[in-house]
């Protein structure tokens, strides 16, 4: 790869001997960018947090509101159903994982997931990885 090489996704950037990871530290905050060389990471995994527990009651709540209200309940239930879907495609969870112990995650919505694939790829991979963008990622530079 050549040293100018870098590639952006919401999950951070990879150059040639960095990874940029922007760490999330909640909602409505900002992430914060952690400069980590190649050489320094240990392991990095892909998790899809799905919430089962949380989506089937929704989706309960969608079908009652239907049920119960028919023409008004059909649009108020789009809210849960919408929110249940979601929970139930998952979230990704990109940990990376140091050789001084650090733990570092970054968490995305459900569309971000080719992201999170393409950048666990990328890392493991660095020969041939950067080349290959999955459909839909821009290249940011």
């Amino acid at each position: 790869m050549a040293k100018s090489e870098k590639r952006m996704t919401s999950f951070g950037m990879i150059m040639s001997d960095f990874l940029i990871f922007n760490v999330r530290r909640g909602w409505g905050r900002e992430a914060i960018h952690e400069t980590i060389p190649l050489r320094h990471v240990t392991s990095i995994t892909l998790e899809i947090r799905r919430y089962p527990t949380l989506s089937i009651p929704l989706a309960l709540v969608a079908a009652l509101s239907e049920a119960i209200a028919h023409p008004i309940g059909t649009v108020i239930a789009t809210v849960p159903l919408s929110l249940a879907v979601l929970l139930l495609w998952g979230f990704p969870l990109v940990k990376v994982n140091t050789a001084d112990g650090n733990l570092w995650r970054a968490s995305g919505l459900p569309w971000t997931r080719p992201e999170a694939e393409w950048l666990v790829a990328a890392v493991k991979d660095t020969d041939g990885a950067m080349h290959r963008l999955p459909v839909g990622i821009s290249e940011r530079i």
